[in-house]
């Protein structure tokens, strides 16, 4: 197996991009991560998506990046696995040069939400889920989240402000990045006072619904 490094990075401010499409975005954080690089040719495209289908009614994001990019004809593909969908397109990039199979990949996240109403989203988001046995109770990913937030803190004597100190670490990083959604700080006061979500999931400690390419 061979070696493998990443040789360049882009990504576009994550927000409300109401005037750009889910293309304009991938293409933006893609050349900047091309010219990030020095490479002048890629072998192959891994584009990681969950909700492109439902929200944007665009599947098949492989050969429409590719093409937007001008570098067809190359292997391009679409990677969905929920949540895990950028980490999970990293590995195949990661795994297609290791092998000897390609030597330059381009891998590339985008998802754009803003869009749609709330209640599109979430029953977007709840496909993740098992839709037999658990979707269909009505549930929500912030109503999962606060069971499995509870059981953790009854397991393991875990108290609200230890997990609060979370999103306060966060918001400590993105406060320093001009690309983050919510460049502010936060204390773990202002996370418990925040509004509840789904008990014991407050507002400050739920990721936000964006637009953005990575």
């Amino acid at each position: 197996m061979r070696k493998v490094a990443v040789l360049g990075v882009g990504c576009t401010k994550v927000g409300e991009h109401w005037k750009r499409s889910l293309r304009d975005l991938f293409v933006e954080a893609s050349l900047r991560a091309i010219e990030d690089s020095g490479v002048e040719e890629i072998d192959a495209l891994y584009v990681s998506n969950m909700a492109s289908g439902p929200l944007q009614h665009q599947e098949h994001l492989g050969a429409v990046m590719a093409d937007a990019l001008a570098v067809n004809p190359i292997p391009a593909v679409r990677v969905e696995a929920a949540s895990a969908s950028g980490g999970v397109a990293f590995h195949e990039g990661v795994k297609a040069v290791a092998s000897g199979m390609s030597d330059f990949v381009l891998v590339g996240g985008v998802e754009k939400m803003t869009d749609r109403l709330p209640p599109e989203v979430a029953s977007t988001l709840i496909m993740s889920e098992d839709q037999e046995y658990t979707a269909y109770t009505g549930v929500t990913n912030i109503g999962l989240s606060a069971i499995l937030k509870r059981l953790y803190m009854d397991r393991f004597d875990v108290k609200p402000e230890e997990i609060a100190m979370l999103p306060v670490i966060d918001h400590e990083n993105a406060a320093s990045n001009p690309y983050a959604q919510y460049p502010f700080k936060t204390s773990i006061e202002r996370v418990l006072n925040s509004p509840m979500e789904a008990d014991p999931v407050h507002l400050l400690e739920c990721s936000g619904i964006g637009d953005g390419a990575a």
